[in-house]
């Protein structure tokens, strides 16, 4: 951005930094807390509940947050420093793919414990999907992030940022298709009630595992808000309007994140699934092509399969 190194506040225009204006201590303090605090029960639940990859995304996606809004508290008294703009641009853009990756590895086990006969798609199908698109997400966003950030010249900047914007479009695509499929395989599930894994009855009539539902759709709604914020702020170039409303990054990124995984401590699925997330896992071999097999599966594997799809 041709920021002279030896800028500061009392020598150099706040608008030759990398922000233009000085992000609240006190706010921006409150989030690096928040998500911080967020990790302990976040590694407890996993621990107790034994919901390992689970736990890594999201604890990873805390993690990411707090160091991303920790380098917004150094931009407030140097927002001339490229190190802390990478660490705010940066994490506080991909974090939340990894908080996105947690909330996709519960869907397969949805699947198996509604009947993966009912689904379209295989459970394994779905991790494979999602995890594809979260991987090309991550690391375009972090190229054009790189890109951007390190850049001089005006038109590499606009490059870096284009790039950026197009891992975050990447995201609500992920997001959509997410949302989609989900709606899709309630639909089949509501016209398929005698159809349902019995396995698992007991389980799908809790009221925690129904809350648990209603709540990941809920942090679902929250992250595909602020991926689609992300997206129209950075069209704009970092030099735009919404890139530099801080009171929108605030609201439209940083709570949206933080709700969506205060639902998902509150509503863990550790605790929805009541000890059966590894038995309601999928496995990689070859579905069986009887329901005497199947059923065979259910006793010996504890796959809940329900029958010849």
């Amino acid at each position: 951005m041709a920021v002279p190194l030896v800028c500061t506040l009392k020598n150099c225009p706040i608008e030759w930094g990398y922000v233009h204006y000085q992000p609240s201590i006190g706010g921006n303090a409150f989030m690096a807390a928040a998500f911080g605090l967020l990790a302990a029960p976040a590694i407890y639940l996993g621990i107790r509940h034994k919901v390992k990859l689970f736990t890594f995304c999201f604890v990873t996606g805390l993690v990411g947050e707090v160091v991303g809004y920790v380098g917004r508290i150094m931009l407030h008294n140097d927002p001339f420093s490229k190190n802390a703009f990478l660490m705010y641009l940066i994490c506080t853009t991909i974090a939340p793919c990894f908080t996105a990756a947690a909330i996709y590895l519960t869907l397969s086990r949805i699947v198996v414990v509604y009947g993966e006969v009912i689904s379209r798609i295989r459970p394994r199908t779905y991790t494979l999907l999602f995890s594809g698109f979260d991987l090309i997400a991550l690391v375009v966003i972090a190229v054009g992030g790189g890109m951007a950030a390190v850049a001089v010249k005006q038109w590499k900047i606009d490059q870096g940022t284009h790039i950026m914007v197009a891992g975050l479009v990447v995201q609500v695509i992920s997001l959509v298709v997410f949302i989609s499929l989900c709606f899709e395989y309630f639909l089949r599930v509501r016209k398929s009630q005698n159809r349902l894994n019995p396995n698992y009855a007991t389980l799908r009539h809790s009221s925690r595992f129904k809350l648990f539902l209603y709540a990941l759709a809920a942090a679902t709604i929250l992250l595909f808000i602020r991926a689609v914020y992300r997206v129209v702020e950075l069209s704009g170039g970092f030099r735009g309007r919404l890139a530099q409303n801080e009171v929108l990054f605030m609201v439209l990124d940083g709570a949206m994140v933080l709700l969506a995984c205060i639902i998902l401590i509150v509503f863990h699925p550790g605790l929805a699934f009541d000890g059966v997330w590894k038995e309601a896992s999928f496995h990689w071999g070859k579905k069986n092509e009887s329901n005497e097999s199947m059923m065979q599966d259910i006793t010996t594997h504890s796959v809940p399969y329900n029958g010849k799809r």
